[in-house]
């Protein structure tokens, strides 16, 4: 596994600093009630997009032993989570919850 994301492009990992980044800012904006969080979390979303389609489409992870097979979902939990708060914020938004 770790000859496989060392062997990524080196264009992987600007998607790569978006997610998770992206959703680390998006949760503090989101703490401070600010409407920017919506961005954040849209901009960690395409990140988790780009991602999951590189590592399940373009590239496919090796074969894993059974104890580790879940973990060939991780991408699309990830996915789906960055999803949810990126609904959340926008709903949030919408409501005028966030300023």
């Amino acid at each position: 596994m770790i000859d496989y994301y060392n062997a990524m492009p080196a264009w992987m990992y600007a998607p790569w600093i978006a997610g998770v980044w992206g959703a680390v800012l998006g949760s503090i904006l989101l703490l401070m009630r600010s409407r920017f969080a919506v961005h954040a979390f849209a901009l960690s979303l395409l990140g988790a997009l780009v991602s999951l389609v590189y590592g399940q489409f373009m590239n496919p992870m090796p074969e894993l032993p059974p104890a580790m097979a879940v973990m060939k979902y991780m991408p699309y939990v990830i996915t789906l989570i960055a999803a949810f708060l990126a609904w959340y914020a926008w709903t949030m938004g919408k409501k005028g919850v966030l300023r």
